[in-house]
């Protein structure tokens, strides 16, 4: 994680570990920004994922719209990342490969429906990405 922050100084970068019993290690990075506190604010997070159960990442981004202090929205972005956060997402992808030895997921391959139960996941709605990452990518600190 060190060398992530060297690596992205205009990032806060953290360890995160999914909510409930989900299959992966990740890291979350978040793009300074100015907080506004009287109009709504779209803040992006970056989050990288490392499952335990496969040599295998993913790297998908999260919008959420704040309005003050209090989440309005949150929007999962798992297919092409925002072309502002591109160099970010290279860079925590980068990591995760050199660190762990990892490959990327193809979103295509990610989205195979599988028939397991993944916390509140069910069939048919589960796919490889729930099973190995987590159940809930929008559900980010």
């Amino acid at each position: 994680m060190k060398s992530l922050r060297e690596a992205l100084p205009s990032c806060d970068a953290w360890d995160y570990t999914p909510p409930l019993a989900n299959p992966s290690f990740g890291a979350l990075v978040y793009p300074h920004y100015e907080k506004i506190m009287h109009r709504p604010q779209k803040v992006w997070v970056v989050a990288g994922y490392l499952s335990i159960l496969a040599p295998v990442y993913t790297v998908h981004c999260v919008r959420k719209e704040y309005l003050g202090n209090q989440l309005r929205s949150a929007k999962v972005f798992l297919g092409p990342v925002p072309l502002e956060l591109r160099d970010i997402a290279d860079t925590v992808a980068q990591h995760i490969e050199a660190d762990f030895g990892a490959t990327a997921l193809p979103l295509e391959v990610a989205q195979t429906p599988v028939p397991l139960y993944v916390n509140f996941m069910k069939p048919p709605e589960t796919t490889l990405f729930h099973a190995l990452f987590t159940s809930e990518p929008g559900n980010i600190f």
